[in-house]
C-alpha cells in the first residue's frame, strides 16, 4: 500500500507535486505515460505514487472517468488531487470522481504555490499579485472562467465553505476549530483555504493531519503534508554515451520565451513548425542537435522562440485544414519525435523538458513510462528524477511547467545535469 497517490492531470504537475514527498526521502515513483488507468500496479519500495493521467484537455467526462479509474485501482491510504495552481483543467469534474471513490470527512482546496509567485485570498487566485483572471493563463482552452474559487465549486452537489487567511494566520488551533465546525454542520464540505506563503500551507496541513480528508492542491501544499518512515533510498544511476545533455522547451507560455533568451544562439536548435504540420518529423534538426552533442554543445529543442513563430506555425496548419487543438497535438507529436531520434542516437547526459504535453510525448517516444524521483530540484517546479523503464533505464531527466522559473532556469536545468550526472 502506498502512503500517499497523487493524481495529476498532466506530467509536470505529477512531477513537482512528487517532489514535495520526495524531498523529505520518501521514496517516489512518477508514473508519467498513462497506461491501463483501471489496472494500476503498486510498485515495490515506493511510498509515494505520482499519476499523470493527461487528463487536462480531455473532456469533463473523460477526464472524470480516467480520475476514478485510477482510485478504484490503487491502494493508497490517502489521496491527494493535484490541481494545476493557474486553475487550468477539469477540475471540479475531476475532483468530483474522487469524492465519488473514496469515504472522506472533508476536501480541503489550498492550490497556492507560493515558491512560484500562486496565492489564494478571498478565495481569489493570484499569481505574481495579480487576479489569475487578469494573466496570460486565461488564454489557455481549458482555463476557468473565473479565479474565485468559491464560485468555480459552487457547481458542485457538496458545500463550499472558506477558511479566511485571517483564520490560518491566527494558528492551527483555529484553523482545526473552523474545519472541525464545517464538518460537524455539512457532509463531505470542500473547504477552500487561503494562503499567501509556506506557513499559511503547514498551517492547513497540521490542522487537518488527523482527518480523514481529500486533499486537492499544487506542489506547495505537497511540501507541507508529512507522513512516516522517511528512507534515504534513491534511484540508481546509469552511464549516458555523452557527456552534454539536451533540452526539449515545447511551451510557448511568456515565461518560456524569456528563458530561451539567455540560452546561447549557438545552442537553440528551431524546429520548423510547419514542416512538423507535414511532415511529422524536423529531420534537418534531428542531424542539427546531434553534432551538437557529438561536439560536446548542448542544444535546446523549440518550435517556437516567441509569438511570431507560434503564429506561423498556426498559419500553416490551417492552411493544411488543422484545428487549433490539431495544430498543438501535431506540434507536440512531432517534436518529440523529432527529440526522440536524437536521444536513441546519442543518449544525452540527461533530458531538461518544459511543457507537459510535449514532455509526456518525449517520454512515450522513448518507451519510458516510469520516473523516480531523487529528491533534488533545480529550484521550484523543477524536480530531478531518472527513468526507471524502458530502454533509456536511468536516464537523468528535470521536467519544469512552462510558466515557472526565472530567466536563468533553463540553463541551470541543462548545466545541473552535466555538472551531477555525468
Amino acid at each position: 500500500m502506498y502512503e500517499i497517490c497523487i493524481i495529476a492531470d498532466d506530467l509536470t504537475g505529477a512531477m513537482d507535486t512528487g517532489h514535495g514527498f520526495a524531498a523529505q526521502s520518501h521514496p517516489t515513483v512518477v508514473q508519467a505515460v498513462p497506461r491501463d488507468l483501471s489496472r494500476h500496479t503498486q510498485i515495490k519500495s515506493t511510498q509515494v505514487s505520482a499519476i499523470n493521467t493527461d487528463s487536462r484537455y480531455d473532456s469533463k467526462e473523460d477526464a472524470s472517468r480516467a480520475v476514478e479509474a485510477v482510485v478504484r485501482s490503487v491502494d493508497a491510504q490517502q489521496i491527494y488531487k493535484k490541481i494545476d495552481s493557474t486553475l487550468r483543467g477539469n477540475i471540479v469534474a475531476e475532483v468530483q470522481a474522487v469524492l465519488r471513490a473514496t469515504d472522506t470527512t472533508a476536501a480541503i482546496v489550498a492550490p497556492a504555490f507560493p515558491a512560484a509567485g500562486r496565492t489564494t485570498e478571498n478565495a481569489v487566485q493570484y499569481v505574481n499579485g495579480r487576479q489569475l483572471a487578469k494573466t496570460e493563463y486565461t488564454d489557455d482552452p481549458k482555463a476557468m472562467k473565473s479565479a474565485d474559487l468559491i464560485d468555480m465549486f459552487g457547481q458542485s452537489p457538496q458545500p463550499t465553505k472558506h477558511v479566511e487567511l485571517a483564520t490560518v494566520t491566527a494558528g492551527e488551533d483555529r484553523t482545526r476549530g473552523l474545519i472541525s465546525k464545517y464538518c460537524e454542520v455539512d457532509m463531505t464540505p470542500i473547504i477552500i483555504c487561503d494562503a499567501t506563503d509556506d506557513t499559511h500551507l503547514q498551517t492547513i496541513a497540521r490542522a487537518t493531519a488527523t482527518r480523514d480528508v481529500l486533499y486537492i492542491g499544487s506542489g506547495g501544499l505537497a511540501k507541507a503534508i508529512t507522513i512516516d518512515e522517511a528512507s534515504s533510498e534513491m534511484a540508481a544511476s546509469a552511464n549516458s554515451a555523452e557527456t552534454s545533455a539536451m533540452g526539449i522547451v515545447g511551451s510557448v507560455s511568456d515565461t518560456a520565451f524569456t528563458q530561451l533568451k539567455s540560452v546561447s544562439d549557438d545552442q537553440i536548435v528551431c524546429v520548423d513548425g510547419p514542416t512538423l504540420c507535414t511532415d511529422g518529423t524536423d529531420t534537418t534538426a534531428v542531424s542539427i542537435a546531434i553534432k551538437k552533442l557529438r561536439q560536446g554543445q548542448t542544444p535546446v529543442l523549440t518550435a517556437a522562440t516567441g509569438p511570431a513563430m507560434v503564429e506561423r506555425t498556426q498559419d500553416a496548419g490551417k492552411q493544411s485544414g488543422l484545428s487549433p487543438t490539431e495544430i498543438r497535438s501535431i506540434v507536440a507529436t512531432g517534436l518529440a519525435t523529432t527529440a526522440a531520434a536524437i536521444i536513441n542516437e546519442t543518449r544525452p547526459a540527461g533530458i531538461f523538458m518544459t511543457g507537459g504535453d510535449v514532455a509526456v510525448e518525449v517520454l512515450k517516444s522513448i518507451e519510458t513510462s516510469m520516473i523516480q524521483l531523487t529528491g533534488a530540484a533545480v529550484g521550484t517546479g523543477a524536480p530531478h528524477g531518472r527513468a526507471i523503464d524502458g530502454p533509456h533505464e536511468g536516464i537523468p531527466v528535470i521536467t519544469k511547467p512552462g510558466g515557472f522559473g526565472n530567466e536563468s532556469t533553463i540553463v541551470n536545468c541543462l548545466g545541473y545535469l552535466e555538472t551531477n550526472d555525468a
